[in-house]
C-alpha cells in the first residue's frame, strides 16, 4: 500500500522532468512489498510442523480491516483487534510523516502483500506464539457484536467499509475501511484472535479463500 503511494508521488513530481531521478532511497523495504511479495511459506510450513491447523484463515489482499470483516461476515462471527498490537513497520512510520496521512491507515486498508490473517483456538495461543512469526493482534467475539478497533485509551472504533468505485475490473468489490464512530462493546470474548504475516498468492490475484467453518478460537497474523 506505502509502496504505492510512493511510486504515485514519484510520478506525479516527475512527469514533466526530461531525467528524472525518484527518490526512493530509504523506502526499499517499502516497494519491495509492493512490487515483489513473497508467499509466507516458512509460516505455513511452522504451522504444520507444529500440528497446528487454523479454524480460519484469510490472506490480506485488500487490508486487514476489510478481510477481517469478510473472515467474521463468513464465519457469523465479531472480533475486536487493538492498535498497538498491529505491527507496522518503520518505513511506512517514515513515509505517512513525509506525506502526512496516518500510518494506522495504511495498516487496516494496505492490501495486496498478502500477509494472513487466521484463528487459532485459545488453548494453541502460546504454542502459536513461540513461533515468532505471528503477532496476536485481538480476539473473536459472539455473533451480531460486529469489528471493532480497540484504542490505547480503551476507545471501541467500530470498523465499517465503503464500497469503492473500481478502477479495474479486477478491483470489483475493494472496501475501504472507516472508522465509524466508538461504543460501547461490553459483549464478553468468546474465542480470542492472533494475526500472522505471510503473502500466499500472486499480488494481482482478486480471490481470497473464506472459511466455511466458524473459527473456534485465537487469531494470528503480522502487518506491514
Amino acid at each position: 500500500y506505502m509502496g504505492l503511494q510512493l511510486l504515485e508521488r514519484e510520478k506525479r513530481v516527475l512527469h514533466d522532468v526530461e531525467n528524472p531521478e525518484p527518490q526512493f532511497a530509504g523506502h526499499e523495504y517499502l516497494l519491495e512489498k509492493y512490487l515483489k511479495p513473497r508467499a509466507r511459506r516458512d509460516v505455513i510450513a511452522a504451522l504444520a510442523e507444529e500440528k497446528l491447523r487454523p479454524t480460519a484463515m484469510i490472506d490480506l489482499s485488500d487490508g486487514l480491516a476489510s478481510d477481517l470483516m469478510q473472515l467474521c461476515k463468513a464465519s457469523d462471527c465479531g472480533a475486536r483487534i487493538y492498535l498497538e498490537r498491529i505491527p507496522i513497520a518503520r518505513q511506512t512510520h517514515q513515509l505517512a510523516e513525509e506525506m502526512h496521512t496516518d500510518p494506522v491507515v495504511a495498516a487496516l486498508n494496505g492490501g495486496q502483500d498478502h500477509e494472513l490473517l487466521f484463528t487459532v483456538p485459545l488453548s494453541m495461543q502460546e504454542q502459536v506464539m513461540r513461533l515468532g512469526l505471528v503477532d496476536v493482534i485481538g480476539h473473536i467475539t459472539q455473533p451480531g457484536t460486529g469489528c471493532y478497533l480497540v484504542t490505547p485509551d480503551g476507545s471501541d472504533i467500530r470498523l465499517k467499509a465503503r464500497v469503492k468505485r473500481p478502477s479495474s475490473s479486477c478491483e470489483a468489490g475493494r472496501h475501504e475501511v472507516y472508522p465509524e464512530g466508538s461504543g460501547d462493546h461490553s459483549s464478553k470474548p468468546r474465542r480470542s484472535l492472533e494475526q500472522t504475516a505471510s503473502s500466499t498468492p500472486p499480488r494481482r490475484s482478486c480471490r481470497s479463500k473464506i472459511p466455511h467453518n466458524p473459527p473456534e478460537g485465537a487469531a494470528a497474523g503480522k502487518k506491514r
